[in-house]
């Protein structure tokens, strides 16, 4: 219980300053990676230097997050205790929890669940001074049923800044 009120709290605060984006990512979804890729850094440097970064729900440049709403509307649900590998390089691999409100009955009143999840971050925009990535895959593990699922996100970048948006 205490883990679960202490989840909504950081959720809260993080979406403060919240909205969200509509919009659609026509390029296909591939699967996730569950681990480590070839050639990619698996100490979480940024081979940048530290300048690589995601949007969070209020357009904020953040980078190697260790908490991220996905849903920026209302903070029903996000990610915690995330760990990353590959952070500035074409494809960073998170490790985490999701934290999803059932919202049942209601959202007020719903229960808080904590999955593990594997997040991944691709399609690295690069620029002069710094670089963002603009997709984000979102892998339950298994869920109460068993059932794995993944959730696709357009993230904002630098020349548009905005909150994340659910693709699929």
């Amino acid at each position: 219980m205490r883990t679960a009120l202490l989840a909504c709290v950081i959720l809260a605060m993080v979406i403060a300053a919240g909205g969200c984006r509509q919009g659609a990512d026509p390029a296909p979804v591939t699967a996730p990676a569950v681990g480590p890729q070839p050639g990619v850094a698996n100490k979480g440097t940024d081979a940048r230097g530290g300048v690589t970064y995601i949007n969070d729900c209020g357009g904020k440049p953040v980078q190697r997050p260790r908490t991220f709403v996905t849903a920026c509307g209302d903070g029903n649900e996000g990610v915690s205790q995330l760990r990353w590998q590959g952070w500035g390089t074409a494809r960073a691999v998170g490790s985490g929890v999701l934290l999803s409100n059932t919202c049942t009955p209601s959202c007020a009143r719903g229960a808080w669940e904590a999955l593990s999840a594997t997040i991944v971050l691709d399609r690295l925009r690069s620029g002069e001074a710094s670089a963002y990535y603009l997709r984000m895959v979102v892998t339950v593990e298994g869920d109460d049923a068993g059932d794995a699922r993944s959730d696709v996100y357009r993230l904002a970048g630098p020349d548009d800044p905005g909150a994340p948006s659910l693709v699929q």
